[in-house]
This record gives structure tokens, C-alpha cells and sequence, in this order.
């Protein structure tokens, strides 16, 4: 699926530059994308190492195990076929506590710990297997309990309300979530101001929690922190060598596809029928541009809040979509590139199924809540 996906988006930017006269910008975005890819390897790079050392750590002083005892019986519903593994459980565990907490990219090394692990209980090497499906479609479908990043392009806007977004998110996530679950668990059965500190604070704050308080919690266990540090630290320089070439690659096809005009051709295609939905045409692009690029889709939001107002319902209802949906092609060639699966299933489409419903009830619930 992924190789047909990353062929069909390289062919449809040469089909589509050439409809546009658009062939130069292509050409040229292959070349800056490739490199815009390349220093998103290196920039993933030092939080990948420390992050991996730190899990290391935890991991080492039983805080993982200890997180995975607590919602265990979630889990034991969720991943039926890990409940023995008490690893794989604790890693799956780390990299949900880390996406519920919003700590973005922190959240990636737990989610390829989480990955290796289920690898291990493959039969099937080189297929996804349930737990896996159930653990990608989940990161996909955003479960963010606070979404510091849009929150905060609304508070440097002015906006007046913005801690509104976090009851429409958890509402839209809870429907995208839900979907996901549903349908996974249905494919698989059937086998086919807070506290006085503003938002960047409140952020930086939990974000510290967890880089200070595991090894500090690792040291009262007697466990040799640093050490521990260094070899998981090592452990994360080869997962970011193995993710590279995916990342390379689907970075470099969607710079591409962006330059071919193909998004704006869609967004005209779509812009009629939808509208009769309460689609505007701002969301529409949001909409669009949200499963290939966060970057691209945290500008779109910023540039729609700059023209209609940070306290306008059009605002209220983009940033809801930022904060309960998930970059789709950036996640699932991370996760299952990491650990060499080829077969994926039926993760990218449900994957973005959950995207759309998570799009529709920012919508409903933004327009009856707002």
C-alpha cells in the first residue's frame, strides 16, 4: 500500500505540473523538498536520541511497567493479542500518555519502541499485525487531551477564548477515536491562563516533566540513570537510520505534489458539492493539505485566523481540526518503516476515515457549541 501510495503521488505531480505549467516548480520542488527532508532527519535526530535514552530509562526503573498497570484493562480491550507482553504493553503505554499530553515529536520514539516491540510478536514479518493497525490508527486519529500548538497561534492572535478549543477538540477526537477503533476492531474481526502560566509555559512545563521527572524517578530505583541514557541513546541513532530513506521519500513526493498544483485542483473539484455541507473554502484547504504536512496545515490555520479573526466560528472550527486530526503520511511510513513492514493493511484508509469524521464534528460541534 505504501509503495503504491508514494508511487501515485510522484506520478500524479509530473500529470498534474504538466496540466498546470507547473513542471519547473516540480522539478525544483523535488530538489528543495528532498533537502527540507533530509534536515527533518536531522532535526528529528537529537530528540530521537534523547527521548529513546530516556525511555531507556523509565524502562529500566519499572515506571513503564508501572504506567501500563494503571489502565491496563484499556489496553487488555484495545490490543487483546499483547496482554502477556509486558513490554510491548508499557511501550504502547509511553507512546499514548505521550500524544494525549501533546508532546508532538516526543511522542514518535515511544511510538517505534511500541512498534519494534509488537515486531517481535509477528508472525507475520513483513504484514502489519492487529495490535500494530490498532496502534497506528490510534496516533492517527490525534489522541490530544490539550492542543497546545493551535491553542497557542489563537492566543497570539488575541483571541479571547481560546481554551473553548479544548472541550470542541476532545469531542472531535473522541469521534475520530471511536471510529477508529470501531473500525479496526471490526476489519480485524472480520480479517481484512492555566495555573498562572501561559499556554507556551503550561507546554514547556509538562514537556520538562517528562524529560526530568523519568530519570529522576529512575535514579530513587537505584537504576544508573546516564548509562542507561547512553544505550537506549544509541539504540535511537539506529531507528533514525532506518526512518530516513521514509522520510526522504515521502516528504520529497508531497513537496512535489504541493508544487503540481494537484491540491488546488481539488480544492476546486470538491469545493461545490461540499459547500452544501457547511464546508468553507479555507477548511476545504485545511482539509486538504492536514494528512501530508503539519507544518503546511499549522500556517494554513494561522493564515485563517489572521484574515477572519481568532474568536471567528471559521477560526474556532480549524483549530479543532488541528487538534483531532493527524498527519496520516507522515506517521504511518515512520512507524512502519521502522520496523521494514511493506503490508500495512487497512491502516491508511481508516486512518483517513478518521480524519474526515474528526473534520466533520469540528464543524457540528463548533456550530452548535460556539
Amino acid at each position: 500500500m505504501i509503495n503504491i501510495i508514494w508511487l501515485s503521488m510522484m506520478v500524479l505531480s509530473l500529470i498534474f505540473g504538466l496540466i498546470n505549467g507547473k513542471v519547473e516548480a516540480v522539478s525544483q520542488a523535488l530538489m528543495n523538498a528532498s533537502k527540507s527532508g533530509f534536515f527533518l532527519v536531522l532535526n528529528l535526530g537529537g530528540m530521537m536520541i534523547f527521548w529513546m535514552g530516556l525511555v531507556a530509562i523509565a524502562e529500566k526503573s519499572g515506571l513503564v511497567q508501572l504506567f501500563a498497570q494503571a489502565i491496563r484493562p484499556v489496553l487488555m480491550f484495545l490490543f487483546p493479542s499483547v496482554k502477556e507482553n509486558a513490554v510491548a504493553m508499557g511501550d504502547i503505554t509511553m507512546n499514548l500518555a505521550a500524544n494525549m499530553l501533546g508532546l508532538g515529536n516526543a511522542a514518535t520514539p515511544f511510538g517505534i519502541r511500541a512498534m519494534e516491540a509488537l515486531q517481535k510478536l509477528n508472525q507475520k514479518t513483513d504484514e502489519a499485525s492487529d495490535a500494530m493497525c490498532m496502534l497506528v490508527c490510534i496516533n492517527n486519529s490525534s489522541v490530544q487531551l490539550i492542543p497546545f500548538t493551535v491553542m497557542a497561534i489563537l492566543s497570539q492572535a488575541g483571541g479571547l477564548h481560546v481554551s473553548e478549543i479544548i472541550v470542541t477538540s476532545l469531542i472531535a477526537t473522541t469521534a475520530s477515536t471511536t471510529f477508529a477503533i470501531l473500525m479496526v476492531k471490526l476489519l480485524v474481526k472480520k480479517d481484512i491562563d492555566m495555573f498562572g502560566l501561559s499556554l507556551s509555559e503550561f507546554s514547556a512545563v509538562i514537556f520538562l516533566a517528562f524529560a526530568v521527572g523519568l530519570p529522576l524517578h529512575g535514579h530513587i530505583r537505584k537504576v544508573p540513570v546516564f548509562d542507561e541514557f547512553v544505550a537506549g541513546g544509541r539504540n535511537g541513532i539506529d531507528v533514525l537510520v532506518r526512518i530516513a530513506p521514509f522520510i526522504i521519500g515521502m516528504v520529497t513526493a508531497i513537496g512535489m505534489l504541493r508544487a503540481s498544483g494537484f491540491f488546488e485542483n481539488m480544492h476546486t473539484l470538491l469545493l461545490a458539492p461540499l459547500s452544501y455541507l457547511g464546508v468553507d473554502s479555507d477548511l476545504l484547504t485545511l482539509a486538504l493539505i492536514r494528512p501530508f504536512s503539519g507544518a503546511a496545515s499549522n500556517a494554513t490555520v494561522a493564515d485563517i485566523v489572521a484574515t477572519h479573526g481568532p474568536d471567528s466560528l471559521i477560526s474556532r472550527i480549524a483549530a479543532t481540526v488541528m487538534g483531532s486530526t493527524e498527519t496520516v503520511f507522515y506517521v504511518i511510513p515512520i512507524y512502519f518503516g521502522a520496523i521494514g513492514i511493506s503490508k500495512v493493511r487497512f491502516t491508511v484508509w481508516v486512518s483517513l476515515m478518521a480524519d474526515l469524521v474528526a473534520f466533520f464534528a469540528s464543524i457540528w460541534v463548533c456550530t452548535w457549541l460556539l
